[in-house]
C-alpha cells in the first residue's frame, strides 16, 4: 500500500509530541534566529545611522541645507517602496541563502562610497541606491567622524554578507543538525500549512493570480495603516533621536552612546511582546500596548522639551517612546503572516505591506523641523495623532471585524462546508475558506 504525503504528515504530527515539538521549535530558534538577528541589526544600523552622521558633521562638510537634508532621507523611501514587493518575489524564487547575503553586501558596498561624497548630489544618489537594496575615530587620517560611520559599519556589514553565504540555509531539507524525521516533519508541516486540514498542498509557484488576490484582500489596507502610522513615527524620530539627546546638553560623542539604553530597552520589550503573544494568542494586545507605550513616551517629551532643567524626565519619555515603537512592527508582520493562507500570497503579502507602509518615512523624514529644535511641535504632535487614531484605535477596530468574520463562518459545520466545496477549492480559497480562522 503507497502511503501519501499528507497520511505521512498526520503521521509524523502523531509521533511529534509536545515535549518533541518544543525540543524542535527550541533547536531552530537557537540555530536560525542568532543568524538573522545579526543580519538585521546591520541592516538596519545601515539604514538609520544618518543620525548619527548629521550629528557629527556630514550636513555641514557637504554644505546641505535642513530641506536638503529631509529630501535626501525621503527618497530613500521611494525606492526601497518601489523594491519591496520584488525582493520578497525574488526571496520566494533564489532563496535565502543567495539573495539575503546578495542584498547585503550590495549594501555594504554602498554604504563604503558613501563616506566619500561631498555634496548633496552624491548624498541624494546614495539615499536612492541604499533603498534599492537597502565616532570615536573623528580626524584620524584626517577623515571625519561621519565618514567612518559608514566606511566601517559598510566594511563590517561587507564581511558578515560574505560569511552568510555558507551560514544560511534555504529550507530545513539542507542542514545537517536535523534528524532525518525532524526535516520530514518540517518540510511537510510547510506543505500542507495552508487550505485547513484538507491534505492540499499549497502552491508555492509564482503567479500574477496570486499577486491580485493580495491586492484584493481588506487584511493588507488594514495593516498597511498600522505598519504606515510606524514607519512615520519611527523613522522621523530615529533620525533625529541623536540631536534630541544632544540638545539635552550632552556632547556629540556622549549623545551618540546616550541612544544605546533605550534601543536596548526596546529589546527586551520586543522579546517579551513576542513571548506574550505566542502565550496568550493575542495579536492584538501585541500591537496595542507597545502603541500605548510609545505614545506615552511621546507625550511625557513634548512636555519636558518644554523645560531645560528636565532632562531625565525627557530620557524617561525617550525610553517609552523607543521601547513602545519597535515591538510594533513584528507584532503587525506577525499578523499579517497569520492572516494570509498560502506561500506566495503570504510573500507577497507582506512584501505589498511593506512596499506601502514604508512611504510613511518619507512623512517621517520631513516632520522634525531643523528650525523648531529642541521642541520640535510638529514632529511629537504627528507622532501622538498617529499612535493615537491608527495605533490604538484602528488594531482594536480590526479585532472586531476578525471576531465577526470568525463568529460568522462557524455558523457552518464543516460537513456543511465539505458538502459545499471540494479540498481543492478550499485550499484554493485560503485564507478566504469558510475553514479559516483569523488570528486575533
Amino acid at each position: 500500500m503507497v502511503v501519501s504525503e499528507y497520511d505521512e504528515y498526520l503521521g509524523l504530527c502523531e509521533i511529534m509530541t509536545d515535549v518533541k515539538l518544543k525540543r524542535l521549535v527550541r533547536k531552530i530558534d537557537f540555530r536560525v534566529l542568532p543568524q538573522l538577528i545579526v543580519l538585521y541589526l546591520m541592516s538596519y544600523i545601515d539604514r538609520t545611522n544618518v543620525g548619527n552622521a548629521k550629528l557629527f558633521g556630514a550636513q555641514e562638510d557637504m554644505n546641505i541645507s535642513g530641506q536638503q537634508w529631509n529630501t535626501a532621507l525621503a527618497i530613500f523611501f521611494v525606492t526601497y517602496s518601489l523594491g519591496a514587493v520584488p525582493a520578497n518575489i525574488c526571496l520566494q524564487r533564489l532563496g535565502p541563502r543567495i539573495w539575503l547575503p546578495t542584498m547585503m553586501l550590495s549594501v555594504s558596498l554602498i554604504l563604503i562610497c558613501a563616506s566619500f561624497q561631498s555634496n548633496f548630489g552624491g548624498w541624494a544618489a546614495f539615499r536612492v541606491l541604499l533603498g534599492a537594496v537597502e565616532a570615536g575615530l573623528d580626524g584620524t587620517w584626517g577623515y571625519r567622524g561621519w565618514r567612518w560611520i559608514y566606511c566601517l559599519e559598510g566594511i563590517f556589514s561587507a564581511i558578515l554578507s560574505i560569511a552568510a553565504f555558507w551560514i544560511i540555509h534555504d529550507s530545513p531539507s539542507k542542514v545537517s543538525w536535523l534528524t532525518t524525521e525532524e526535516r520530514r516533519f518540517l518540510m511537510l508541516r510547510h506543505k500542507f500549512s495552508a487550505g485547513g486540514e484538507t491534505g492540499i498542498a499549497e502552491k508555492e509557484e509564482f503567479s500574477w493570480e496570486a499577486v491580485g488576490k493580495v491586492f484584493k484582500s481588506f487584511h493588507i489596507y488594514a495593516l498597511v495603516l498600522m505598519e504606515f502610522t510606524l514607519c512615520v513615527v519611527v523613522y522621523g524620530v530615529s533620525f533625529v533621536l541623536p540631536t534630541i539627546i544632544n540638545n539635552l546638553g550632552y556632547s556629540a560623542a556622549d549623545a551618540q552612546a546616550m541612544t544605546a539604553p533605550p534601543y536596548l530597552f526596546a529589546c527586551v520589550v520586543t522579546i517579551f511582546s513576542g513571548w506574550a503573544a505566542d502565550r496568550y494568542k493575542q495579536r492584538m494586545l501585541s500591537v496595542l500596548f507597545p502603541n500605548l507605550l510609545a505614545m506615552t513616551g511621546f507625550i511625557i517629551i513634548i512636555i519636558s522639551v518644554r523645560h531645560h532643567h528636565l532632562p531625565g524626565v525627557t530620557l524617561f519619555g525617550i525610553f517609552f517612546a523607543i521601547g513602545g515603537l519597535y515591538p510594533i512592527s513584528p507584532a503587525v508582520t506577525a499578523w499579517a503572516a497569520l492572516n494570509l493562507a498560502g506561500t506566495m500570497k503570504r510573500s507577497v503579502g507582506i512584501g505589498a505591506m511593506i512596499a506601502f507602509s514604508q512611504l510613511g518615512g518619507i512623512v517621517g523624514s520631513n516632520i522634525y523641523i531643523a528650525e523648531q529644535s529642541p521642541r520640535y511641535p510638529l514632529g511629537y504632535g504627528i507622532s501622538i495623532s498617529m499612535l493615537g487614531i491608527f495605533g490604538i484605535i484602528w488594531p482594536v477596530c480590526y479585532f472586531f471585524i476578525l471576531k465577526r468574520t470568525n463568529a460568522n463562518r462557524a455558523r457552518m459545520s464543516v460537513d456543511e462546508v465539505r458538502s459545499k466545496y471540494t479540498d481543492e477549492q478550499l485550499a484554493e480559497m485560503g485564507d478566504n475558506s469558510p475553514l479559516f480562522r483569523y488570528s486575533t
